[in-house]
């Protein structure tokens, strides 16, 4: 599944959690936070030491730029929420897969 939106909120729970979260806005502006069966979708990442970290430090990065230059994502993730891992409610959290920043807001 492909999720568009402005990266809102990056967030980190504690030093012995092993995942980052980010939310999606619908505008450039912060306005309306991007929902999924009507349901506020966060995206997980996990930020563990392993043979992918270098990728998930590498989409973390892309996401900072994203949120600071208000540059338009998409956020590619299975269909359906993380089972028992919950960040808000239940059936609210996704595995990012994929993360591209678009060149929607993007001048050269």
């Amino acid at each position: 599944m492909r999720t568009v939106g402005y990266v809102g909120s990056i967030e980190v729970e504690t030093e012995d959690t092993d995942r980052i979260w980010f939310s999606l806005t619908e505008q450039d502006n912060g306005a309306n936070w991007v929902e999924i069966d009507g349901i506020r979708a966060w995206f997980q990442m996990k930020v563990e030491p392993s043979r992918a970290w270098p990728v998930e430090m590498a989409k973390l990065a892309l996401l900072f730029d994203a949120m600071k230059e208000g540059y338009q994502v998409a956020v590619y993730h299975p269909d359906d929420p993380r089972a028992h891992i919950n960040r808000m409610t239940a059936n609210d959290t996704y595995d990012a897969n994929k993360v591209r920043c678009l060149r929607t807001g993007i001048h050269f």
